[in-house]
């Protein structure tokens, strides 16, 4: 590693070749790195387009609705709980009556 380094040190072309391959090489990375930014922001352009054109709905009424989601699941968590709790009061407000009656009134 040494050799490597005194090499470049000792001479300057080999330098001058060291540096330009890697300003190519960051180069490149950068270029592909903004050509990925680009198809991210254009996949995101169009997926707006599409919410407001199809959907007839903003992102921020999106956003809104969203938020409402948690609000509606307990609304309708609890008119689930509530009509269970009911029909089995009713269910077992029917057994207990006939078997008040089997006792009652035996065969």
């Amino acid at each position: 590693m040494e050799t490597i380094i005194q090499a470049f040190v000792d001479n300057p072309v080999y330098l001058a070749v060291a540096v330009i391959l890697a300003l190519v090489i960051i180069i490149g990375f950068i270029r592909k790195l903004m050509k990925l930014v680009l198809v991210v922001a254009a996949i995101l352009v169009i997926y707006i387009a599409y919410m407001i054109f199809w959907l007839d709905k903003s992102p921020y009424e999106i956003k809104e609705e969203l938020e409402k989601i948690p609000e509606k699941l307990k609304e309708t968590s609890s008119q689930i709980l509530d009509t269970g709790k009911d029909k089995i009061e009713k269910t077992f407000e029917e057994k207990l009556d006939e078997k008040v009656k089997d006792l009652v009134a035996p065969n």
